[in-house]
């Protein structure tokens, strides 16, 4: 009957994982008093919480690599063989809805189910491991990425220039000549994009240049006409030929910038070169937020820009509180604000937070970080 007029399974003392002292709420009997509760859910939950981030990293430290299941979901056994340590076999922590923990260690992917990143029995070559974001929030971060090396190149026309010849020589996606098309998956990163220090940098310079040029826009809204017209290649030329040096390179930094292609290890390899200050032009925004889904790399992220005790007191919270918990330390509201935080998705070079899963950007980019050390 409480339950059903609280609408929560009631937690019994039985289920904590922390020491009874901790908890300075209200704990209730049943009518025999055989078993007690804890009558202030939320305080159990925070104590909870607390505890099972500690076990996790207790398992961690022994070798296991851990799965956190989400609150209320039940272990799929049947799905797993049992393993050890050594055989491959990994541990994972269901919390169930009642406050009960439960380990279940050495198991892995039965043989019909071959797990992510792991070669099959028969010795087949491993399948790809999972994406730690979605194809939507990777493009989110290629499209604000290419926008802040494209602003920086506006002030590295030296770079621009060697980056250019590299386009010359090796080519590239875009290099027809043609700009990026700077398609976006959601209608929301493309405003983000467009309202970002870095974009608007980028336009007011592309006013300048055409402005020095005596033309419009081309049919793609860019200086870049990317429609082999010979003529009007040549009536720039002649323009060009009587600029000064400085300006000609100003007209090519921010062609280039329009040219490089985003998402691609050449836009990586100029923001590795000029090591770009991202806080001047970006922030950590609601849109890059809503495109989180995994919740492991939300907990981590959390537990970068909030601190570890507050990420392991919500370690078994859904996504979306956590990421309201990010949104509120960025924001200031009830939380001390966190100014200019870059998280690792945003840094050159790039990181990530989930060492078992991928992030295509960063593993480009780890074929080329060795050559701008």
């Amino acid at each position: 009957m409480k339950q059903w007029l609280f609408g929560t399974e009631q937690i019994a003392t039985t289920a904590a994982l922390f020491p009874h002292e901790a908890y300075k709420g209200d704990i209730v009997t049943d009518l025999f008093g055989d078993t007690s509760y804890f009558a202030d859910a939320a305080a159990f939950w925070a104590l909870q919480n607390v505890a099972i981030a500690s076990l996790r990293d207790d398992l961690g430290a022994k070798g296991w690599k851990v799965s956190m299941l989400d609150k209320g979901t039940r272990f799929p056994s049947w799905q797993y063989d049992e393993a050890s340590l050594e055989e491959g076999g990994e541990a994972f922590i269901e919390v169930r809805n009642n406050g009960e923990v439960e380990v279940h260690e050495g198991y892995r992917v039965y043989a019909g189910r071959c797990s992510p990143g792991k070669p099959d029995k028969a010795g087949g070559a491993p399948q790809a491991a999972r994406s730690e974001l979605t194809k939507a929030a990777e493009n989110y971060l290629a499209l604000h990425r290419h926008a802040i090396v494209g602003a920086e190149l506006l002030v590295h026309p030296g770079i621009a220039l060697r980056l250019a010849v590299a386009h010359m020589i090796g080519s590239s996606p875009l290099w027809s000549v043609k700009p990026d098309p700077q398609r976006a998956d959601k209608e929301t990163t493309g405003q983000s994009v467009a309202a970002s220090p870095a974009q608007l940098a980028l336009d007011s310079e592309q006013d300048t240049v055409l402005e020095l040029l005596q033309i419009e826009k081309s049919y793609y809204g860019t200086v870049t006409r990317g429609n082999g017209d010979a003529f009007t290649a040549v009536s720039l030329f002649a323009r060009l030929l009587a600029l000064p040096e400085e300006t000609v390179l100003r007209i090519l930094a921010l062609v280039m910038a329009e040219t490089l292609a985003a998402g691609s290890i050449l836009t990586e390899a100029a923001g590795l070169a000029m090591k770009p200050d991202v806080k001047r032009w970006w922030k950590l925004d609601d849109v890059l937020l809503d495109l989180l889904k995994d919740r492991a790399a939300i907990n981590a992220l959390l537990s970068e820009i909030a601190g570890k005790a507050v990420a392991d007191a919500n370690v078994s919270e859904p996504g979306k509180v956590q990421k309201k918990i990010i949104h509120d330390c960025l924001n200031g509201e009830g939380r001390e604000r966190a100014d200019g935080f870059v998280p690792r998705y945003m840094s050159f070079p790039i990181g990530h937070y989930d060492p078992n899963k991928t992030l295509e950007i960063a593993r480009a980019s780890e074929s080329i970080n060795d050559l701008f050390t």
